[in-house]
């Protein structure tokens, strides 16, 4: 018996002006074209999903990575991230943190996904609240918690906050 024939590659979304940039892995069978990690979403829609939900994937060993601007966050929460982000411990926070030394950017790989009571409490033994009262511990600030959180519920995995980048509709803006 023959086996079906795959190809996977990783292409860029076109971005439109004053849209956020959307990151999807794009795969090719005999079959057709799918995107790799899509999972339908049945908790309560925030900005991440309404974004996410044009670009459904459909196979579970991907997830969706954003880019949002940095005005998404007060400037002194944003410049406390920058500092923050070097030190921080977050083995216990359920997020990677990370520079892009090229750029002013932020990243955060998230893990766990989706953040709600039910499976944090069937993986980790917590609930949600307890998870942000850890990061609010480590001295990340409510705004970023927040974003974090909304991505998270979404199937976030990889979230790059930039200066340089663009709004996501929906969330909140402190500064342009």
């Amino acid at each position: 018996m023959s086996r079906p024939i795959s190809i996977l590659s990783c292409s860029l979304l076109p971005p439109q002006p004053d849209t956020t940039i959307f990151y999807s892995p794009r795969g090719v069978t005999l079959w057709g074209g799918f995107s790799p990690g899509a999972r339908p979403h049945d908790t309560i829609p925030n900005p991440f999903h309404i974004a996410s939900t044009a670009h459904l994937l459909a196979h579970p060993c991907c997830s969706p990575a954003f880019e949002i601007d940095s005005a998404h966050l007060p400037e002194a929460d944003w410049e406390d991230l920058q500092t923050l982000v070097e030190n921080a411990d977050t083995s216990l926070l359920q997020f990677e943190c990370f520079t892009l030394p090229l750029s002013d950017a932020i990243g955060f790989k998230i893990f766990s996904t989706p953040w709600t009571d039910d499976h944090l409490g069937k993986y980790w033994g917590y609930d949600l609240q307890s998870l942000q009262a850890l990061q609010a511990e480590e001295g990340f600030s409510d705004e970023t918690i927040r974003l974090l959180t909304l991505a998270a519920q979404a199937d976030v995995r990889f979230l790059v906050i930039d200066p340089n980048s663009n709004v996501l509709n929906g969330l909140p803006l402190f500064g342009c």
